[in-house]
């Protein structure tokens, strides 16, 4: 058994986001592709982004994004997702996928995991600051 293949415990606070995949989500090796993935950890990662920013946020960078383990049709996707820096206008997100792929005896797989960065963004699309903490909602 290799270490992807291990089961794991999960964070010990809620997810950002869980969704089923569906079969129309695999690519021709049977497995959910690459970007589908991707485009689900940008929604997790936006809403804790946007509550920190207190309005609208852009991702404009992917620092770190490491695929350990296929995910598969029908496995329960779990992201989780932790904010690690805040700057002026702009904050990094620690983000951690999971799997369930066995409803009766849970086990659960880490899959990925990256760092992503999101900039606060006003009505014009440009740069805002992000409110000080003790102003943050």
């Amino acid at each position: 058994m290799t270490k992807a293949e291990r089961p794991v415990s999960l964070p010990s606070y809620p997810p950002s986001l869980r969704v089923v995949t569906m079969p129309s989500d695999i690519n021709h090796h049977g497995v959910i592709f690459g970007g589908w993935l991707l485009a689900q950890i940008d929604a997790a990662c936006f809403i804790p982004a946007a509550t920190r920013a207190c309005g609208y946020v852009a991702s404009v960078a992917i620092n770190a994004m490491t695929f350990e383990s296929p995910v598969h049709s029908g496995d329960l996707v779990s992201i989780y997702t932790n904010i690690v820096r805040v700057g002026r206008t702009s904050m990094t997100i620690h983000v951690e996928v999971y799997t369930q792929r066995n409803v009766e005896k849970p086990e659960y797989h880490r899959v990925a995991t990256g760092e992503w960065v999101f900039v606060a963004v006003d009505e014009n699309h440009r740069p805002r600051p992000i409110p000080q903490e003790s102003s943050a909602k």
